[in-house]
Parts: C-alpha cells; sequence; structure tokens
C-alpha cells in the first residue's frame, strides 16, 4: 500500500539498487498522520542496505523530533553506513556556504554517538546550470566523488560485508554447540546432574578458556558468562548432544566446512548472475567514465549543462579518485589538453 517499485534502463542500477523513503517531518504532530510506524520501517531498510544518504538544503538545516528518532533508534549502532548530502549548494556564495557546512555538522552533533563524522557531499544534483559566480568545480569533484563510491565501493564492500557477516554468525553457533556439548559431556548418567550442572556453571570461565585454546579461538568469541548461566538455567541440558555424538555425525566438521571452504568461495566470481559481479573492474569504470565524460562537458560551458568554466576546471582531484577513469579519452573537447580527464554525467 504504502511502497512502490520503479524500474529504469540504467547501467548504474545493475551494480546497485536505490531506495527513496518519506522525508522526515518536521513539525511534532505530523508525524501522527503516518499510517505505519516509520521509525521501525527505517531500522528495517538500514539493516539491509549498505549506505544511508541524508539530504538537506541550505535553507532546511533543522533536526525535529523524527529525525532525531530516526537517529537514536533507527541508526542505531549503523553510523557507518550514514552519507550526507548538502543540496542546493549553488543558491549560496562560497562564504555563506561555509557557514551553512559548519551549522549543518553542529546541528548533527547532537545525534550523532559515532567519533568519525560521516562523509558530507555538497554539490547541487540535478541537470540545471549552476549559477554564477559559485563554486563549480568542487560541486563538480564531489559529484565525482560520489559516483566513484556507488559504482565502485559499495558494489565490492557489500559482498565482503555480507559473506563476513554469515561467517561470523556461522562461528558463533559453532562454539555455542562446543559449549553447549562440552558441558552436556560433562553430567552424570544418571544421579547428580543438578549439582554437577551447577559445578561446571562454576568452571565455565575455565571451560571456555580450554575450548578457546584448543580452537585457536579468544575465550571472549563464546560471550558472557552471566548470559549462559541464565541460558542454562533455563533449558534442558540433558536435551543436548554430548562431544561425542556430535562428532559422530559430523555436525563440528560440516561446520568448519562450511566456514573453511563454502562461504569463502562465495567470494569468488558467480556466472550466469543477473547482476554485475562486484569484482568485475571493467563495468565500474566504464560507468565512472561515461559520468567523467559529462562532467567535463559541463566545466567547458556546453549550452544547458551545469559549469561555465571552461577547460581550467579539470581537477587532479578526480584523477586521484577514479585514476583508472581519468586516463580514458576519446578526443579532446574545446579548449581542453589532450591529457585531460574525460567525464561524463548520466543525470537521472
Amino acid at each position: 500500500e504504502s511502497l512502490r517499485a520503479i524500474t529504469s534502463d540504467h547501467p548504474i542500477l545493475r551494480s546497485v539498487s536505490l531506495i527513496d523513503t518519506p522525508g522526515v517531518l518536521e513539525a511534532a504532530g505530523d508525524s501522527k498522520k503516518r499510517k505505519y510506524d516509520y521509525i521501525k520501517v527505517m531500522r528495517w531498510f538500514v539493516e539491509r542496505s549498505d549506505l544511508v544518504f541524508f539530504m538537506f538544503d541550505p535553507t532546511k538545516l533543522d533536526t525535529g523530533p523524527e529525525l532525531q528518532k530516526v537517529f537514536k533508534y533507527a541508526l542505531k549502532n549503523q553510523e557507518s553506513k550514514i552519507r550526507i548530502v548538502l543540496n542546493k549548494a549553488d543558491t549560496v556564495q562560497a562564504q555563506e556556504l561555509m557557514r551553512i557546512y559548519g551549522s549543518l555538522f553542529w546541528s548533527l552533533s547532537t545525534l550523532l554517538t559515532s567519533t568519525e563524522p560521516p562523509r558530507v557531499y555538497v554539490g547541487s544534483f540535478w541537470d540545471h546550470p549552476y549559477k554564477p559566480y559559485t563554486m563549480h568545480e568542487l560541486f563538480s569533484d564531489e559529484k565525482a566523488d560520489l559516483i566513484y563510491e556507488l559504482t565502485d565501493s559499495v558494489p565490492r564492500q557489500s559482498l565482503d560485508k555480507r559473506v563476513t557477516v554469515v561467517m561470523r554468525r556461522c562461528m558463533d553457533v559453532y562454539l555455542h554447540a562446543l559449549l553447549c556439548a562440552s558441558v552436556r559431556s560433562k553430567l552424570p548418567s544418571f544421579f547428580g546432574k543438578e549439582k554437577a550442572l551447577k559445578e561446571q556453571l562454576a568452571q565455565l570461565g575455565d571451560t571456555m578458556a580450554s575450548l578457546a585454546e584448543r580452537n585457536k579461538v579468544s575465550a571472549n568469541d563464546f560471550g558472557s558468562h552471566e548470559e549462559y548461566e541464565k541460558f542454562f538455567s533455563k533449558v534442558k541440558v540433558d536435551d543436548f548432544p554430548d562431544l561425542d555424538k556430535c562428532k559422530k555425525k559430523g555436525w563440528f566438521e560440516n561446520l568448519l566446512k562450511m566456514m573453511n571452504q563454502d562461504l569463502p568461495a562465495l567470494l569468488k566470481p558467480i556466472k550466469n548472475a543477473p547482476v554485475i559481479d562486484p569484482r568485475d573492474r571493467k563495468h565500474a569504470i566504464k560507468l565512472q567514465q561515461e559520468y567523467n565524460q559529462t562532467l567535463q562537458r559541463q566545466l567547458d560551458g556546453e549550452v544547458g549543462l551545469q559549469g561555465r568554466l571552461g577547460s581550467e576546471a579539470t581537477s587532479a582531484f578526480r584523477a586521484g579518485v577514479m585514476p583508472n577513469a581519468s586516463t580514458y579519452t576519446t578526443g579532446s573537447p574545446s579548449g581542453a589538453a589532450p591529457d585531460q580527464m574525460q567525464m561524463r554525467s548520466e543525470e537521472h
């Protein structure tokens, strides 16, 4: 009822999926008009996203009650995914833009709990010409940086993160099963189980240390003693298989095989997949080259495009951000040196 999907034949969508969520309401009473729990929905999307972009413009830097809830609850422990976009930056002059940039960070400082501030992209993200006497070159550099992150960094990091999360979960299951089976193995078959269990819980730290040493992991990977004491007090330990049974069934062996062979294999290229392989550098470089060409033409002042700076606007910064794309040339634009980087941007 509240979610709509739109398809578009654009090459960048073979690498990433974009989700445009409803904007944050500034007035305290407006949030009650929503037909769903906005914060819970945002949390659901944040947990499944690689990056979260917040759009601001120079005239709207307020952090209302709903935005505060988003940062406090929806983005809890997910601050590394935050990116800030300061849009419509060409509507103010350079000195005023510096003040606005500082005010934006000041407003967000009370909401962020991470020690490292989020990346802020400053620009005018549409296809209208920049307003005169504004920082055209900076805006184009910021566009190039943003496109690089979307086409190169995000797809590669996304695959690594997902496999790493599954491997971490698999390790947690392995250690949990190992500890439960170890405790079960030390209980007597018939009488005195309750007393033996209490003794085992008292020696839980030693058991974890012994298992950690044998399996070459840290004892801290097992979790806290208090949590396991609560766990064992609520379950029937007799129902757990002991170490001998787990080894005969091959359960531990299968888990280790999954962690050491099956999951790392997911990092290899996948054939016959409808999406672009994140390790396919050709696709990312081609997209960056296309964006680079149009960004360069914008700065060269072609009619209807952003920028009026001419060939002197080409920045060495973009060559550093996109080293592969910077060497791509298809002929020099008017007034540009042959070795200048060609830039193109598919505005959408």
